[in-house]
């Protein structure tokens, strides 16, 4: 009853604005009183369908689009794997990146798209996290392609690119044959060989690193034949300076580790002192 209403109310209209906010906040209520409420609202109320109809219709981003979105990405973290199933069957993956790319040549975010897109991220990341959508990933025509695009343009969806594809390729043999079909291993790879963080797209640099690794060891992991063979040649080529970087990469992180481990030790002597003072 409530989401039926949403159809009829004028968004442009501030009490109808208002009352499209407060349908909102009870379903995100449901969710946080009970769990299990999760899958009977999907299933009943047809939601995910609903929100993605508010995110798509409303070319602004006002309070009741970033609202859809967080509540989308509350279900589809705390759900069990049906609710995520739902999410799927309503092209759940290719819905939230259609509304991503909106954003995809921004320079810059503003505080309010940060957020949204945050969420929009973290539905895709999440719902990965289950077979069901793994699956999904596979068979999208589109999916791997515009993840992998962002990454391409290296502009700020690139970091949030890598993140769902590192989750969706996890234990994901398909998928990881679909980005070498798509081309994946050159976007990849030049990733891989930057050295630094573009500074004006505020990259975690550890993050990017971390994602790109783990990537490039599932694709080790999941690939044969051919596919295996166009993987392993890339570090054949170019004096084999791809894995003269993961040499880096691997001084770099033990390096950090010892730090942390020496650390850890003086400060466990320092307490024990301390405490031999007393």
């Amino acid at each position: 009853m409530l989401l039926e209403n949403l159809s009829r109310l004028n968004r442009e209209k501030e009490d109808d604005s208002q009352a499209i906010y407060a349908i909102l906040a009870v379903f995100d209520n449901y969710a946080n009183v009970d769990e299990e409420y999760c899958l009977l609202i999907v299933k009943k109320c047809d939601l995910f369908s609903k929100l993605f109809h508010l995110m798509q219709t409303q070319r602004n981003l006002d309070e009741n689009k970033m609202y859809s979105a967080e509540v989308m990405s509350i279900y589809i973290q705390i759900g069990a794997e049906d609710v995520i199933t739902s999410w799927v069957d309503c092209l759940g993956i290719e819905k939230s990146l259609k509304l991503i790319m909106v954003y995809e040549n921004h320079i810059v975010f503003t505080t309010e798209e940060n957020e949204y897109l945050s969420n929009l991220v973290n539905i895709i990341a999440n719902g990965l996290m289950t077979r069901t959508a793994k699956n999904k990933l596979s068979l999208s025509t589109r999916a791997i392609p515009i993840l992998l695009e962002f990454i391409n343009k290296k502009k700020l969806l690139k970091q949030s690119a890598l993140k769902c594809l590192d989750i969706g390729l996890n234990q994901n043999r398909d998928s990881c044959f679909k980005l070498v079909e798509e081309g994946g291993l050159k976007i990849i790879f030049s990733a891989f060989m930057k050295g630094k963080a573009k500074r004006r797209y505020k990259e975690n640099q550890t993050e990017v690193e971390e994602y790109l690794v783990s990537i490039i060891l599932n694709l080790f992991i999941n690939l044969r034949d051919v596919p295996f063979k166009r993987l392993l040649s890339k570090f054949n080529n170019k004096g084999f300076e791809k894995i003269d970087r993961l040499v880096e990469l691997h001084i770099k992180y033990m390096n950090k580790t010892e730090n942390v481990t020496s650390k850890s030790f003086k400060n466990e002597k320092f307490q024990s002192k301390a405490s031999d003072d007393q």
